[in-house]
């Protein structure tokens, strides 16, 4: 089958509030016998432009709902369904999205629906957090109690006594570990 697409692909999104463009930048396919990474792949490149993606910072595709080739065959892959957001650089951002291969017979992807995620972190939101004078806190964590992870500040006598408190145990474990064989 050709490595590359030809592709007609309507996009169906969960939101038309929002005045972004979505097209479609390039779809690139292989097949092969091996089941490398540069093996059997198919991947569709989204371009998001417009006035509102220029207001946001990150950009996600939140979920793919569908997407079907022109001979009816499901293209979703359940394991490529995790997405990381996307930084919005510049007016327009560009996805890559990874699916099942299509059918040999297939010329287009048919069908493509799903849902994405703009962002723009805050304080207010709770993405943004700042801490007054931490240098006046060292050793305690900075962080809401409620948070799922600790930051703290260390500056340069804690670190120190903690070195020494903790540096003969240090090397009492090294001592523990297989010398390493030298080949």
């Amino acid at each position: 089958m050709k490595n590359q697409l030809s592709c007609l692909i309507l996009l169906l999104l969960a939101n038309a509030l929002f005045a972004q463009k979505i097209s479609v930048g390039k779809v690139d396919e292989a097949r092969s016998t091996g089941d490398s990474y540069f093996g059997n792949r198919l991947e569709v490149e989204l371009r998001i432009s417009g006035e509102e993606v220029r207001k946001y910072k990150y950009v996600k595709v939140s979920g793919l709902t569908k997407a079907t080739d022109d001979q009816g065959i499901d293209l979703i892959d359940e394991d490529e369904l995790r997405f990381d957001y996307d930084e919005i650089e510049e007016n327009f951002v560009n996805l890559t999205i990874r699916m099942n291969n299509t059918s040999r017979k297939a010329t287009v992807i048919k069908d493509m629906a799903g849902e994405i995620t703009l962002f723009n972190p805050t304080e207010a939101n709770g993405a943004v957090l700042k801490v007054a004078n931490f240098q006046s806190k060292p050793n305690t964590n900075l962080l809401p109690a409620k948070a799922p992870l600790k930051i703290v500040y260390l500056d340069k006598k804690p670190t120190k006594n903690f070195h020494k408190a903790n540096k003969d145990k240090t090397e009492a474990e090294l001592k523990n570990y297989p010398k390493p064989v030298v080949r």
